[in-house]
């Protein structure tokens, strides 16, 4: 890869906006607090939706439990997107909270209209960033090196067609090379 290529694909890595797993914690907390409005609970929910199992918007609000959830222990959703790939997910511990909030709250809204209510999200969380519906799947993406899954698995879960598309979330947080540097505080 040339000089400038590089630069441009670090330009993008940059750019791109995810939560930690605390400020997903908070959005958790958000959503779960009965003291809200329940758009604000329901918007925190579907946006969790997303950071937990990296579906774009489209999928998120078109998701039906009672459809894409098989067997009750795995969400399976063909994506909106692309050539529209099979995400095939197991129901792990925090997504299957998250499923359970969404069935309270069936979603039906605008891209424009759910990140507006995304910021008031933000601000109940008290999350300094401005959060989009794609930070959710970003926040998934970044979840996967941290946890040591591999780039084939995360293609799969991702539901991407192409391994350059994965690849970004490698290159934005890898833990062994986070681990290697914090070595460097020894000296």
């Amino acid at each position: 890869m040339n000089v400038s290529a590089s630069a441009q694909q670090f330009g993008s890595l940059r750019s791109r906006t995810f939560l930690s797993i605390e400020e997903c914690n908070q959005i958790f907390q958000t959503a779960k607090d009965e003291t809200l409005p329940v758009m604000v609970r329901t918007v925190a929910s579907y946006f969790l939706l997303m950071c937990y199992s990296g579906l774009r918007y489209e999928d998120a609000i078109t998701f039906k439990p009672a459809i894409h959830i098989i067997e009750n222990e795995r969400l399976v959703r063909k994506t909106s997107k692309g050539k529209g790939n099979i995400i095939n997910i197991i129901l792990y511990g925090r997504l299957r909270e998250i499923v359970e909030m969404v069935k309270l709250f069936p979603l039906k809204m605008s891209n424009k209209k759910f990140n507006e209510w995304l910021q008031i999200v933000a601000a109940h969380s008290r999350i300094n960033k401005h959060i989009t519906c794609h930070v959710g799947r970003h926040t998934f993406g970044s979840f996967l090196p941290d946890a040591g899954i591999s780039k084939e698995a995360a293609q799969k879960l991702l539901g991407h067609s192409d391994m350059r598309s994965t690849n970004i979330y490698y290159h934005m947080k890898d833990k062994n090379v986070d681990d290697a540097a914090e070595k460097l505080n020894a000296l």
